[in-house]
């Protein structure tokens, strides 16, 4: 539309997640082969993502953006697989987490662009993140036995947050040299 630019669109994404791994039922002997049980988590999810990107050209020089997208970010494998590490050097316990949800984030950025005759650019821009579910990795004490009688360990996992906001401002200058 003349100086105008406009792209919108949505984007659907499923997500179906299964883990398989083997747990140990410490209430049963060491030697009863029955200590050890099939561990099966499922997983799933379906996230619609629309998003709105406007371009304005002011003129050749001067050019504004704005864009309202939404985004999703699927946790890592190794932070949600059901597996412990223990350290009994260290007295750490480290392990994944296989109810870890997926982080969103609704986003709204806008910018302004100078470009410099002599090939380069000026920029200014601002944004604003709501995160649901931001990733963190949580430290807990714990009494565990490792073999040696009962100490204090420290046990290492990731969780799922509630909400967050960021905010900010870029500026940014480059030029050919």
């Amino acid at each position: 539309w003349g100086k105008l630019g406009v792209i919108a669109g949505a984007r659907y994404e499923l997500t179906d997640l299964n883990i398989d791994a083997t747990k140990q039922d410490t209430s049963v002997a060491n030697t009863n082969p029955a200590r050890y049980q099939p561990y099966h988590r499922a997983l799933d999810y379906n996230n619609w993502m629309p998003g709105v990107h406007l371009r304005y050209a002011a003129y050749d020089a001067l050019v504004f953006r704005a864009a309202w997208t939404n985004t999703l970010a699927r946790p890592s494998a190794p932070s949600m697989t059901p597996n412990l590490s223990v350290d009994p050097i260290n007295l750490t316990i480290s392990g994944g987490n296989p109810d870890l949800h997926a982080v969103k984030s609704r986003n709204f950025d806008v910018s302004a662009e100078y470009y410099l005759s002599s090939v380069g650019i000026a920029s200014i821009g601002a944004f604003t993140k709501s995160i649901d579910g931001p990733i963190y990795e949580s430290e807990t004490p714990i009494d565990f036995d490792a073999g040696s009688g009962t100490q204090r360990f420290t046990y290492s996992t990731f969780l799922n947050a509630g909400r967050a906001t960021l905010q900010g401002i870029e500026l940014s200058y480059q030029q050919q040299l």
